[in-house]
């Protein structure tokens, strides 16, 4: 819940703005009515921070032993902490940003599709935390 929550914010915060510098707002962004391209907007750049998220937690988790760190991933990537985690999001930022980044529709999406994204994210950044730690510790015991 709290990597969903962090995930969003960062979406919000760093993500978003950005990606809306480089590439433009799309139409009727953060006004009354919001257009269906802004909601994918959102949602998209919602997906990549939650993706980096997890792909770094995937990274970190590897010191946990693997079979430990497949059950954390699996267990933080499943609908009910993603749907938690956005609500906590929801109720500690809404209305400090655009309504596109607080929406239902995204909750929905996010809680039910994202388990697709996440534990693929999550698994490669394990194997990515065990390829570091192995030339870690091959370069170590080579004395280099």
């Amino acid at each position: 819940m709290a990597a969903v929550t962090c995930a969003l914010l960062l979406a919000l915060t760093i993500i978003g703005p950005a990606f809306r510098r480089w590439f433009g707002a799309p139409l009727d962004f953060n006004t009354d009515y919001t257009s269906k391209e802004a909601f994918r907007q959102a949602l998209t750049i919602q997906g990549i921070a939650l993706g980096l998220v997890f792909l770094l937690l995937g990274m970190i988790a590897t010191g946990w032993g693997s079979r430990s760190a497949m059950k954390w991933s699996l267990w933080a990537a499943n609908p009910a902490s993603i749907g938690l985690g956005y609500l906590l999001y929801r109720k500690a930022m809404y209305p400090e940003g655009p309504w596109e980044y607080f929406s239902y529709q995204d909750w929905a999406t996010l809680s039910l599709f994202g388990p697709i994204l996440l534990v693929p994210c999550a698994i490669l950044g394990l194997r990515i935390g065990r390829r570091i730690t192995t030339h870690l510790s091959d370069t170590h015991a080579n004395g280099a």
